[in-house]
């Protein structure tokens, strides 16, 4: 690649002969004129080159950049500019969506796919068709540390085996009583008196995922409590199946 006769922002006039297929350092005091030629002249000359080769429409709804100030560039590879600044905080943001390469390959894997029927959306990972279902596109998946949650294997549900269990016998997260769980596990033949590491495999899952055998009060207080409340309509709990 030569760049010939290079003057954008602090560049005075460089031209430069730049081997392909190596790998160039751009060093220099600060103010030099590394950025400007680095991304200032090629990245925006690639850029530009880029958007000429899309379609009117494509063109006209591009970010507009300003044009190098340099006098010629021949021999100019595709270029691709990874900027320090990090402008999207998304979490779905990636090194590809940010580079537009994401989507081209999206369109070249539809069409080139040997079964029919193929949409670009099933190769992306923000569309709900082409997520995984168990990161949802994130990367990153989340769960209980089941080894956490329980504290004392030796105590029972009801002396707070789960470490989430308040003095007042309170499920935190789980939002209901031990009262009202122990009746979820009436349900199934079981009670929350027996220590945990005595319960089943089978007993554990319907206290992790639920039951729909029964209905129970979710929160920690009784209507009778909330009626003494000043300044405040008492309203009965919510009822429904225990979630887990």
């Amino acid at each position: 690649m030569r760049i010939q006769n290079a003057y954008h922002n602090n560049l005075k006039n460089i031209s430069l002969n730049l081997p392909e297929n190596q790998l160039i350092v751009v060093t220099g005091l600060s103010g030099s004129g590394k950025s400007s030629l680095a991304m200032g002249v090629i990245g925006n000359e690639g850029y530009r080159y880029f958007l000429e080769s899309l379609p009117a429409y494509n063109q006209q709804n591009a970010t507009a950049i300003p044009t190098a100030l340099v006098d010629d560039i021949t021999a100019l590879p595709p270029v691709i500019k990874v900027e320090q600044s990090k402008r999207f905080q998304s979490i779905n943001a990636t090194f590809g969506t940010l580079a537009e390469l994401t989507p081209i390959f999206r369109i070249l894997f539809a069409r080139y796919s040997t079964t029919e029927n193929m949409s670009k959306s099933l190769f992306s990972f923000n569309h709900p068709k082409g997520a995984c279902e168990t990161c949802r596109g994130i990367g990153e998946a989340e769960y209980i540390d089941i080894a956490k949650l329980v504290g004392d294997e030796n105590k029972t549900l009801r002396e707070g085996a789960i470490v989430t269990t308040l003095p007042n016998g309170y499920i935190v997260y789980s939002q209901v009583t031990v009262e009202e769980l122990n009746k979820v596990c009436e349900a199934h033949g079981f009670t929350v008196d027996i220590p945990w590491k005595d319960l089943t495999q089978e007993q554990k899952n319907v206290i992790w995922n639920g039951s729909d055998r029964l209905q129970v009060y979710y929160g920690k207080h009784s209507l009778e409590s909330r009626l003494r409340w000043e300044g405040f309509k008492a309203k009965p709990r919510e009822i429904g199946y225990y979630k887990g």
